[in-house]
């Protein structure tokens, strides 16, 4: 049960992080040279 929890919680961070990356915005991103 406690694993499965585990495994909910990565998958949601993965699912966020996948979101941030998607809707990102990079023209407010620091230019790099």
């Amino acid at each position: 049960m406690h694993l499965l929890y585990e495994i909910c919680i990565e998958s949601i961070k993965g699912r966020q992080q996948t979101y941030f990356l998607k809707h990102y915005d990079w023209n407010k991103a620091p230019d790099r040279d």
